[in-house]
Parts: structure tokens; C-alpha cells; sequence
């Protein structure tokens, strides 16, 4: 997902903070996906390659029903909403910290998401989906925390905090085989 993180002008991201592990997870406080859904620790798995060199996955992908809502993961403001080859139907999601969320393959936006517009915890941005290059591997959400507006992050233990407990090693069956990444995610 490098590509979607150089679209994001530098201007759009309101200034750096320092992101810790504690306000990782208290800085979530809606999860992205509603629904029945699975996810593992796949953040910074081998991804291909860009540009010949070898990628590694920027975030977390979230395995659920096409067409489920997904839900802004923090208050902030709509920094970009836009289609691309790789990330399809994106939305970038900002916080006053800096910190912003790219959130990937939507099936479709809600009405009226656009950028600029300002959001809440738990409200519908989109709907999940497999556009862009997931077009093989399931209808997914890629989910990626970014603290401060700099580099990607493990949103793992964020997501985990904000889960309630709904996904599960057994939601994993959910996911299609041949979008399981190593055997040794944490699930």
C-alpha cells in the first residue's frame, strides 16, 4: 500500500505527535468492521514487489461479508476519498494529532463521504469490498494506522483493544485460503 501513502499530501496531515503503544490503543475507539469478520498480524509480511524491489504489507486486512459497513475507527476529517489500481475505493481518515488511517478495497462510500468532511467514531464511511488489487482474495478491509502522519504501523494490538472479542481464530474460516498469509499470524 505504499502507493496509497505517497497520494496523501503532506499538507493534509495536521503535524506531528508522538504515538506510544498505550495511545495506540485508547486512540481507536470504534472497530472498523461490522459484522461477523477475521483478521491476523500480517503487517510487514513479504508483499510482492514495487518499482523491483521486494514490498512488504503496510497493514492489517479484515475479512468479513462484502457489503458490510465500514465504520470510521476515530473522530477526524475525510483527507482524501479516491479510486486507485491497487488500493480500489480508498478512504484516508485524519485525527487534530496528525495520525491518519487508510482504509482500502471498499465495495462502494457512504453518501456524502468526501474529503474534508468531518467524522465520528463508529460512523458508516463505506462498505467493504474487493476492489483494486484484492479482486482475488476475498472482499476484505486493508487497514492501516499511521501515528503522527508518518510511516505505517502494526495496528494490531489497536485493533485487538477496540475488537470486543467478536473476531476470533475461528472467523478465520471466513477467510479464503488464498489470502492467508503465513502460518504464523496471530489471529
Amino acid at each position: 500500500m505504499l502507493a496509497l501513502l505517497a497520494t496523501v499530501p503532506a499538507a493534509l496531515v495536521l503535524g506531528p505527535r508522538a504515538w506510544s503503544g498505550a495511545g495506540a490503543s485508547a486512540s481507536l475507539t470504534s472497530f472498523p468492521v461490522t459484522g461477523t469478520c477475521a483478521y491476523s498480524d500480517t503487517f510487514g509480511y513479504p508483499w510482492g514487489t514495487r518499482n523491483g524491489k521486494p514490498a512488504r504489507h503496510e497493514g492489517i486486512d479484515v475479512f468479513g461479508k462484502r457489503g458490510s459497513a465500514v465504520l470510521a475507527a476515530f473522530d477526524g476529517r475525510i483527507l482524501r476519498q479516491y479510486a486507485s489500481a491497487s488500493g480500489g475505493n480508498v478512504i484516508v481518515v485524519g485525527a487534530a494529532n496528525g495520525t491518519y488511517l487508510v482504509y482500502a478495497h471498499l465495495d462502494g462510500f457512504a453518501a456524502g463521504m468526501r474529503a474534508g468532511v468531518r467524522v465520528r467514531a463508529g460512523q458508516t464511511i463505506g462498505q467493504l469490498g474487493a476492489t483494486g488489487d484484492a479482486a482475488n482474495s476475498g472482499p476484505h478491509l486493508h487497514f492501516e494506522l499511521h501515528p503522527g502522519g508518518g510511516a505505517a504501523v502494526d495496528p494490531y494490538a489497536a485493533l485487538r483493544a477496540v475488537d470486543g472479542g467478536r473476531c476470533t481464530r475461528a472467523s478465520m474460516a471466513i477467510v479464503p485460503r488464498r489470502a492467508r498469509i503465513g502460518s504464523n499470524a496471530r489471529a
